[in-house]
C-alpha cells in the first residue's frame, strides 16, 4: 500500500489548511516524503510549533498566512495554484477554548468552512476536498462505540461548530457531487497526540511542559476514556481515503485506534510518571465533557485497507524519542521522516 500512495500522490498539487499546526506539520511532512507538491495557508505560525522546529517553510511549494475568513484572498489563491487536492484541517480545535470564546470558534470553524468549500466548488481544477471533524461530533451514549451513520450532536461549541460543518459539507456536496464530478470526503479521527503537539489543555503537551518547568500538573477528568493514537495513523488513513476511486458517493469516515488504545486521562498520566517524576493534581471542571468517547474504523479497514499499528505504548514511546531529538537539537525533519518510515516498515 505505502507504493500505492507513493504513486498516487507523486506531483500532485495539494493545498492543506492549517498547515503550520500540529497535524498539518506531520502531513506536509508526509506529502513531501511521496513528493507531492504542496502548498499551505494558516492564520499563524508559533516560533516554538514542529512547523518552524522542522523548517517546514523551506521545504514545501508555497507559505502562505492570512485569514480564511477572506474569501477574495482564498478564491484567488485556489484559482493561482489550481490544487487538485484540498485538505482542510483549519479549525479551533480545542473544547476548553470553545467554552471561553463560542464566537469565535463558531465563526472561525463555520466561516472558514464555507469559504473553502465555496473556492473548491468554484475552480476548475480542484477535484477533492477532505474536511477534517472530530470524533466528537457523536450524540454520546454510554460505552458505545460510535460508527459513521451514529446519530451527531454537540453541545459544547466546539462539538456543535463541527457538526455544523458537517452538515455544511453535505448540502455542497448534494449540490455539486453529480454536476461538477466533485468528491467531498469527511474524515473523524480520535484524540490525535504526538511529538510537536504543543496546544493548551491537552494533556500530553500538558504533561511535558509540567516536566520541563518542573511545575506541578492540573488535570481535569481523570477518568475520561478516549480514542488515543498517534497523528501518523489518521494521517494515512485521510491518504488511503483519497487514492481510493471507489467511495465518491460514501463521504464520511472514521480513523481510530484499536479498542487497547481506549484509555483513561490518568492511565496517560501514569504511563509517564513511570518514567518522569513529576506531581499533578485533578483540578474541578465545570464544563461539560464527554466521559467515555469510543469510535468504530471498521469500514474504513475493511474498504481502504488501512490500518492502525501502534498501541499505546509505542504511540507515547514515538513522543518520548522526538522530545529526546528535540533536546539534543536534532535535524527535527528528518528525524520525523525516520520515524514515519519505521512506521511504515510495521
Amino acid at each position: 500500500m505505502h507504493r500505492d500512495l507513493q504513486k498516487y500522490f507523486k506531483n500532485k498539487k495539494i493545498l492543506i489548511t492549517g498547515h503550520t499546526g500540529f497535524i498539518g506539520a506531520w502531513l506536509c511532512i508526509i506529502l513531501k516524503l511521496y513528493n507531492s507538491k504542496v502548498y499551505g495557508v494558516s492564520l499563524e505560525v508559533k516560533n516554538t510549533s514542529l512547523f518552524e522546529k522542522a523548517n517546514i517553510k523551506q521545504r514545501i511549494e508555497k507559505h502562505y498566512l492570512f485569514d480564511l475568513k477572506n474569501k477574495i484572498k482564498l478564491k484567488k489563491l485556489i484559482s493561482e495554484i489550481r490544487p487538485e487536492i484540498i485538505i482542510h484541517l483549519a479549525a479551533q480545535s480545542l473544547v476548553l477554548e470553545g467554552y471561553k470564546n463560542p464566537y469565535k470558534t463558531f465563526d472561525n470553524n463555520i466561516n472558514s468552512t464555507i469559504n473553502i468549500l465555496s473556492s473548491f466548488t468554484e475552480s476548475k481544477y480542484s477535484k477533492k476536498i477532505l474536511i477534517t471533524t472530530t470524533d466528537k461530533v457523536y450524540k454520546t451514549q454510554n460505552k458505545k462505540i460510535h460508527k459513521e451513520k451514529d446519530e451527531l450532536w454537540g453541545f459544547d461549541p466546539y462539538s456543535s461548530s463541527k457538526v455544523c460543518v458537517e452538515q455544511i459539507v453535505d448540502s455542497y456536496r448534494n449540490l455539486y457531487n453529480d454536476k461538477n464530478k466533485k468528491i467531498f470526503l469527511i474524515a473523524r479521527s480520535g484524540n490525535v497526540i504526538g511529538g510537536g503537539d504543543i496546544s493548551n489543555h491537552r494533556i500530553v503537551p500538558d504533561i511535558i511542559r509540567s516536566i520541563k518547568k518542573k511545575s506541578v500538573l492540573s488535570i481535569r477528568n481523570p477518568n475520561s476514556i478516549r480514542p488515543w493514537q498517534h497523528v501518523i495513523e489518521p494521517i494515512f488513513g485521510y491518504l488511503h481515503l483519497l487514492r481510493n476511486k471507489k467511495i465518491q458517493n460514501d463521504f464520511n469516515w472514521n480513523f481510530g485506534p484499536d479498542k487497547k488504545n481506549f484509555k483513561r486521562v490518568i492511565d496517560i498520566v501514569d504511563f509517564f510518571k513511570k518514567n518522569f517524576n513529576f506531581k499533578y493534581k485533578v483540578k474541578k471542571n465545570n464544563k461539560k465533557e464527554t466521559s467515555i468517547l469510543k469510535i468504530d474504523s471498521s469500514k474504513s479497514k475493511k474498504l481502504l485497507s488501512w490500518k492502525t499499528k501502534l498501541d499505546l505504548e509505542s504511540t507515547l514511546e514515538y513522543i518520548f524519542l522526538y522530545e529526546k531529538a528535540l533536546k539534543n537539537k536534532s535535524d527535527i525533519y528528518n528525524f520525523c521522516i525516520q520515524q514515519i518510515k519505521n512506521y511504515i516498515k510495521i
